[in-house]
């Protein structure tokens, strides 16, 4: 396969291209990247530390030592790599291109799929919030609230059709909520892959001694088998899912799952949607509202940071009663500080655009893109995972150390990815995440897809595999 050509000197200016054609600029590229895969593999030099590891394995580890350990050595590595823990160096930053360590890299890493947060109306929104209120409002909400932040809650109940509970984030929304909705003779079901937040809150009720199984991610079969089992045994089964996973990409079966829940009136669901958000459903309400028949036995959890271009955390309780426990009881509700001015300003300029045709028009823009991206990737023969047209990609490589080469090789190639590694996916299948937002040209991914063709092969070769068996250990489809 022919070399492609660097997206710096496709998107720069004339004298810009001409400095990266020189053949000092060119050599030393070449140079780098060549390093990369030329690198021989061989087993890590055993220090002291990694004597003391394997001594300390040999004295029977607890799991969550051997855990920990793990992660701790994968990611040191990622770290050495200089792959993680980035600084973006722009002094102004408009969300297309990142500079990280002197380079510009088109920017495929940002959750931020609409752009919105560089929107003059809700940076407007957000400056107006602080010369209200300043830069925070120092009151519990239990205490005390703004107008805003009335008017916010009103705004999302347009769009939901619900009224919301707020929280700082979703992550305290799921440590509020949680704990109270989940009763001592319940039992949860786990998807496998459900965000690490949600897994966070669990944990509190673990301690109270509520059972949790964990189910092979998205599968009805085994689904079904354990709610049969265990229905006569507890008062609700609860199963923990993301509407759109955070990793691969995939949807979630909600229509499925609703009609389990017709066979079984104990299921009740929780989802955690705020990948969903804004690009998809009416008023931009995200996925799982667009597939869900009934609100009835369901506790959706969502984010304003992401696609909606600001943030906080929100909660749609359709149970009143419940709705109304989890506000004056759960204990992030109570005890952690509410959105601050400046956020709620943004928030509240977000929602109109939610509120307006506008959000359709960007929802079909995204949606084109997307489209173009699955295009690029399939005719590249690149072994992506993800189930779904998301703004979500993840291409499957599997070792670590191959994870590391390629987002290097990218990086010097102009182009900035999400190196995917354990525990945010099992240990085994590690790859990269790349979204999709509004900022990318359709050249710009094309370019992407073409480097990744050209480069791939040769550093899974390097370690001993091929995008065959990538392929297969994936159970992909070529």
């Amino acid at each position: 396969m022919k070399k492609p050509a660097n997206s710096e000197n496709i998107s720069e200016s004339s004298r810009l291209k001409h400095k990266l054609k020189s053949s000092v600029a060119i050599q030393e590229k070449k140079s780098k990247v060549q390093q990369v895969l030329q690198t021989i593999v061989s087993p890590k030099k055993i220090d002291a530390n990694t004597s003391f590891r394997i001594k300390e394995k040999s004295i029977s580890l607890s799991k969550s030592e051997l855990f920990l350990n793990t992660v701790d050595d994968i990611w040191n590595e990622a770290h050495q790599e200089d792959i993680l823990h980035l600084v973006c160096e722009n002094k102004k930053f408009n969300g297309k291109k990142l500079i990280v360590n002197g380079k510009k890299l088109l920017n495929f890493g940002s959750c931020g799929y609409f752009g919105l947060e560089f929107d003059e109306r809700l940076r407007k929104s957000a400056i107006e919030g602080i010369s209200k209120y300043g830069t925070q409002f120092a009151f519990p909400p239990i205490y005390m609230s703004t107008p805003d932040y009335r008017e916010l809650k009103s705004k999302y109940h347009q769009i939901f059709g619900v009224s919301p509970l707020i929280a700082q984030t979703t992550t305290l929304a799921h440590l509020g909520c949680i704990p109270i909705i989940v009763g001592d003779k319940d039992i949860v079901l786990l998807d496998q892959q459900v965000h690490n937040s949600v897994q966070m809150a669990i944990k509190i009720i673990v301690a109270r001694g509520v059972i949790v199984k964990t189910v092979p991610h998205s599968n009805l079969e085994v689904l079904e088998e354990k709610i049969k089992k265990l229905k006569g045994h507890h008062k609700k089964i609860w199963y923990f899912i993301d509407g759109i996973y955070s990793m691969y990409g995939d949807f979630a079966p909600i229509k499925e799952l609703q009609e389990l829940q017709k066979k079984y009136p104990q299921l009740s669901l929780y989802i955690d949607d705020a990948h969903g958000m804004s690009w998809l459903g009416k008023h931009g309400s995200g996925y799982a509202l667009s597939q869900l028949e009934t609100l009835d036995n369901v506790i959706l959890a969502t984010s304003h940071a992401k696609c909606f271009g600001s943030s906080g955390g929100t909660l749609i309780i359709n149970d009143k009663p419940l709705a109304e426990k989890v506000r004056k009881f759960g204990s992030t509700m109570i005890f952690s500080g509410p959105l601050q001015p400046s956020l709620v300003g943004a928030c509240i300029a977000s929602a109109d655009i939610h509120l307006s045709g506008e959000i359709y028009l960007l929802q079909d823009k995204l949606k084109e893109k997307i489209k173009y991206r699955s295009s690029c990737f399939e005719v590249a023969g690149l072994p992506v995972v993800d189930g779904g047209m998301t703004p979500i990609s993840f291409i499957g490589i599997g070792d670590h150390r191959a994870v590391g080469d390629i987002v290097k090789i990218l990086m010097e190639e102009g182009f900035y990815v999400n190196p995917a590694l354990f525990p945010a996916v099992s240990k085994t299948r590690n790859g990269i995440r790349i979204t999709t937002t509004l900022h990318q040209t359709k050249r710009n991914i094309q370019l992407l897809a073409d480097v990744l063709a050209y480069y791939l092969p040769k550093v899974l070769s390097k370690y001993k595999t091929s995008l065959e068996e990538v392929f297969q250990k994936y159970s992909l489809i070529r």
